[in-house]
């Protein structure tokens, strides 16, 4: 069966999410209760924008291997996506979790020094360090850290590498391959190397360590940048978001402390440099239509967020709409979406589906065709968003309580865009429909963009690593005092 079962699994990593769901549900009804062909059923549904149903696949595999402790992770992501969730549902989940003994508690000796301002040795942990969005916020970092104030050893998970790799790795200190260790193991290297501050950058994404972590690996863990919302692990202890969150931890008994860094979280390093990709000349736009954009994927597009969509193409005749996603490769769900909007009044035409990119400068050039960028709901986009804003397109965002929902309205009140934030559906509806009507915002968002990123810092590596170098003194200090 695992021939049978690599192949479906090649088919929907492709996008080719027909196809899979055929092959899961023919082995899976010969093996019932299988725990990979259950949770991989999950995740097609997941990215098919049905988490319920993902939540439901998600449930039965790990009722079916319950040492499989990644199926729980898996339904936990998969709850940011869930407009049914709320704030305090995706929270108590998570903390469940870490209280369910799934996670065995460790209590090391560790023998860091504790030496407020000292070289403070940090720890990355990722199985991203590639070409993935989780680089393009690492590497400015990376590049500008201050190495008299901070030695850096990244711990890689990658299951491939790249020459975005190699680049990653020619700004750290060290550099330990840790893929194959166990978590105690992991949790061994880890103390050898003496580290301070161990940054968690998976969350309960592919290839994460909340094992080790559980284990215990340095005096400080905190989780950062790849996840959107706590982990729950009782062994963690930090949330870094921004000052935008929401998040109490006291009411949930949660042990992960929320810190946040003022002016958001995210530095936004651009793939390609500005004079290679220089923005759209407006005046080479066309004057008949204007087109909204969403390339979020597909597991972030609800139903009801496209018959929203559908109301403003028709109350804006001349707009066409571009979504771009992996999965419009697969047949079925190009019919689909297509269908929502026929169902809707829209003409089939005015909707154009595209898959992926084969480079990502072919991928930034696709945002030249738009002229708005919708935003998702209630998982917002993140490198997404910055792309579209990088390539002088404006983004409307819808926020909500969670931290997924928010990352939209982080990015544009930094930016200086809280008119672009809204806050329901029919503000959404009324800030996209105000932008179609206003061409001359649009330009002259577009001729300032890259400059107003900069200023804002989004996209100012060196400022933003400054910032990130003071809040972990400051941690590191409260830890050596006690606090």
């Amino acid at each position: 069966m695992k021939t049978e079962l690599d192949s479906a699994l090649e088919l929907l990593n492709s996008g080719k999410l027909s196809s899979a769901k055929v092959e899961f549900e023919r082995l899976l009804s010969a093996h019932p209760d299988h725990p990979l062909l259950l949770s991989s059923l999950g995740t097609l549904h997941r990215d098919r924008g049905e988490p319920e149903v993902a939540d439901r696949y998600y449930r039965k595999a790990y009722a079916a291997a319950p040492e499989l402790g990644w199926i729980e992770s898996n339904r936990l992501m998969t709850l940011n996506y869930n407009p049914a969730c709320s704030l305090e549902e995706i929270v108590r989940v998570h903390v469940d979790w870490g209280n369910s003994g799934i996670v065995p508690p460790g209590n090391p000796k560790l023998r860091n020094s504790p030496v407020p301002d000292k070289r403070i040795h940090v720890g990355l942990v990722s199985g991203d360090l590639r070409w993935h969005s989780v680089a393009f916020f690492l590497l400015g970092l990376l590049e500008h850290f201050d190495r008299q104030k901070l030695e850096v050893t990244v711990f890689c998970e990658n299951e491939k590498s790249d020459e975005m790799t190699d680049i990653l790795r020619s700004f750290c200190d060290g550099w330990v391959e840790t893929q194959s260790k166990t978590d105690l193991d992991f949790q061994k290297t880890a103390l050898r190397s003496r580290i301070d501050v161990l940054i968690d950058l998976s969350g309960h994404t592919a290839r994460h360590r909340q094992q080790a972590f559980a284990l215990r690996c340095a005096p400080i863990q905190l989780s950062w940048l790849g996840y959107p919302t706590v982990t729950g692990n009782p062994q963690m202890d930090y949330w870094m978001t921004d000052s935008d969150n929401s998040l109490d931890s006291k009411p949930f008994g949660l042990k992960e402390r929320v810190v946040s860094l003022d002016g958001g979280v995210h530095v936004y390093h651009p793939p390609v440099a500005p004079e290679e990709l220089p923005l759209r000349d407006y005046a080479e736009a066309s004057r008949d239509w204007v087109t909204l954009g969403c390339f979020n994927n597909r597991a972030k597009i609800t139903v009801a967020l496209l018959e929203l969509w559908a109301e403003i193409l028709e109350e804006r005749p001349k707009t066409k709409l571009l979504l771009k996603s992996i999965v419009f490769v697969d047949l079925e769900e190009r019919e689909k979406v297509i269908g929502i909007f026929e169902s809707n009044g829209i003409d089939p035409g005015r909707i154009e589906l595209l898959e992926r990119s084969p480079s990502t400068m072919d991928h930034l050039k696709e945002y030249r065709r738009v002229d708005i960028a919708l935003d998702t709901f209630p998982y917002n986009g993140t490198t997404t968003t910055f792309e579209a804003l990088w390539m002088g397109v404006p983004v409307v965002t819808q926020t909500g309580e969670p931290h997924a929902s928010r990352v939209g309205s982080s990015i544009l009140r930094t930016l200086g865009r809280r008119d672009w934030i809204t806050e329901s559906a029919k503000e959404y509806k009324s800030s996209v429909l105000r932008l179609i009507d206003d061409a001359e915002d649009r330009l002259v968002f577009r001729q300032q963009a890259r400059e107003l990123l900069f200023k804002s810092g989004l996209t100012d590596s060196k400022r933003f690593s400054r910032k990130f170098e003071a809040k972990i003194r400051d941690l590191w200090r409260n830890y050596c005092s006690g606090k």
